[in-house]
C-alpha cells in the first residue's frame, strides 16, 4: 500500500471535534517547545559515553512535563474525557478510548506537516547548539568573505539540507502513520495505552488515571519508537519503572 494511502483514507471518515483537539494540540505545542529547550540543556557538555544514560534522562524528564502539563491544563484534559465518555458514568471504556485514538489519529494526520517542520527547525536548533559548544562560531570559516565564523559557515551547509530533511521525514511519517492507521495495530496499541492507564487494575480507567496516564504512556512509547528508528541506545535511570 502507497504510503499514506488507504489506512490514512478511512481515518479522515471519522469526523471529530476540531476545537477540541485544536486547543489541546496548540497548548501542546507550546510546552513541547519549552520542554524540548530544557532538553537541549541536558546535552550540554556530555562525553559520548554519557549519551545513553542522558537520553534516559531525557525520557523520564520529558514523560513527567508530559504528566505536569496534564494537571496544569486540567481544563483542556477534561474537555477532551467529557467529549468521548459518552454515556457520563466517570469512567472510559476500551469503546470509549478507541474512538478517541481514532481521532487522534486523524488529527496527527491532519497535522503531519506542518509538525514535520517544526520537529526539523527543532534539529536545525539543536545542531546550532552544538556547534556553539564546540566554539565553532568562534573560528574563522574557510571563505571568510561570505562567513563570519566556520560555525556560521557549517550551520548553512546544514541548512540547505533542510528541503531534502523535510521530504524524506515526510515519506518515512506517512508510510509510519499508514501502519499506525492498521486496524490491528490500532487496536493492539489502545489495548496497550488501556492497560497503562488503568493504574490499580481494576478493570476500569477513572479521570484521574486517564490525567496521570494519557499523555504520559504515549510520549514514553513515541520517545523510545523515535530512537530506535535512529539506531540509537537509551539508558532507563534504575528509580524508573515501567509506564
Amino acid at each position: 500500500m502507497a504510503a499514506g494511502g488507504g489506512n490514512l483514507a478511512l481515518v479522515r471518515a471519522n469526523s471529530y471535534s476540531v476545537d477540541i483537539w485544536q486547543s489541546l494540540t496548540a497548548k501542546l505545542a507550546e510546552h513541547s517547545q519549552m520542554v524540548q529547550g530544557q532538553v537541549l540543556e541536558m546535552f550540554q557538555g556530555v562525553q559520548p559515553d554519557q549519551i545513553p544514560d542522558v537520553m534516559g534522562q531525557c525520557i523520564e524528564k520529558v514523560v513527567e512535563a508530559s504528566k505536569v502539563f496534564s494537571q496544569q491544563n486540567v481544563d483542556i484534559m477534561t474537555k477532551l474525557w467529557d467529549e468521548y465518555d459518552a454515556n457520563g458514568d466517570g469512567f472510559l471504556s476500551i469503546e470509549e478510548l478507541s474512538k478517541m485514538q481514532r481521532h487522534s489519529m486523524q488529527k496527527a494526520a491532519d497535522d503531519l506537516q506542518a509538525n514535520i517542520e517544526v520537529a526539523i527547525d527543532g534539529y536545525l536548533q539543536g545542531v546550532k547548539v552544538g556547534f556553539e559548544n564546540a566554539g565553532l562560531f568562534d573560528q574563522e570559516a574557510d571563505n571568510p568573505d561570505q562567513y563570519e565564523s566556520k560555525g556560521a559557515q557549517m550551520l548553512a551547509e546544514v541548512h540547505a539540507q533542510r528541503g531534502l530533511m523535510i521530504e524524506q521525514a515526510t515519506e518515512g511519517a506517512k508510510t509510519k502513520m499508514d501502519e499506525l492507521l492498521d486496524p490491528v495495530e490500532q487496536e493492539r496499541r489502545c489495548r496497550d495505552l488501556w492497560t497503562a492507564m488503568d493504574l490499580n487494575s481494576d478493570g476500569v480507567v477513572t479521570k484521574t488515571e486517564y490525567l496521570d496516564m494519557y499523555l504520559a504512556h504515549q510520549t514514553k512509547l513515541q520517545m523510545e519508537e523515535t530512537f530506535t528508528a535512529m539506531g540509537l541506545e537509551w539508558h532507563m535511570p534504575e528509580h524508573v519503572s515501567d509506564t
